[in-house]
This record gives structure tokens, sequence and C-alpha cells, in this order.
């Protein structure tokens, strides 16, 4: 069995959390985006080494759904403020 690559267990860790905690997608989502991109990247350059694609590609999917519900939470609080403020 292939020993999975730690950017890809790091992805989906980051990826998992921005979900979980909505409120710091952004914080833990991009990290989870870059160590995926970079998980697959090792992981295809060295196949007979490393393993984990899977768990790189969970990564990336979490990590930039945390992004977009992040963002699409920003806004709502940010228009909910300019409501409060007007």
């Amino acid at each position: 069995a292939l020993k999975a690559h730690g950017l890809a267990v790091a992805s989906l860790v980051l990826g998992i959390i921005s979900l979980v905690i909505v409120g710091i997608g952004l914080l833990t989502g991009v990290p989870a985006a870059i160590c995926g991109h970079a998980a697959l990247r090792a992981i295809k350059a060295e196949p007979t080494e490393y393993g984990g694609g899977g768990m790189a590609i969970a990564g990336l999917i979490t990590g930039y759904i945390g992004l977009f519900v992040s963002g699409v939470m920003f806004i709502l609080m940010l228009l909910l403020w300019l409501e409060i403020i007007d």
C-alpha cells in the first residue's frame, strides 16, 4: 500500500475544518486548496511513492465549498450591517 502524501492529509483536514467552522473558511479553505493542488502535483510526479489522491481531491472540494459558504456569509453579514447602519 502506498503512503498517503502529507499534503493530501493536510488538505482534507483543513477542508473539513472550513466546512465545520463556517466563519473561518477563508483561513482554512485557501490552505486546503493550496495543499490539495500541491499534493496532486506531487502524487502525479511520483505515483509509485505516494498515494492519497482521493484525500487531496476531497480536501480541494471541501476547501472550495468552505470558501464559497464563507463568502456568501460575509456578503449577507455585510448587507445586514449596511441595513442596520442605514
